[in-house]
């Protein structure tokens, strides 16, 4: 059985709020949120700073 690490994280989109979700690559997760290919949620609400992972 191979275990993959994941990582929980949240960010702050531009209008204040918060966005959880969860990846296995936060760096790639990031990017691909800032480049409006992320979460229907954070798409009109960029850009998104990760506040806790």
């Amino acid at each position: 059985m191979v275990l993959t690490k994941s990582f929980m994280y949240v960010v702050k989109c531009s209008d204040n709020t918060l966005y959880a979700g969860y990846t296995t690559n936060i760096l790639r997760r990031l990017e691909v949120h800032n480049a409006k290919k992320g979460a229907k949620y954070t798409k009109s609400r960029l850009p998104v700073i990760l506040k806790y992972l």
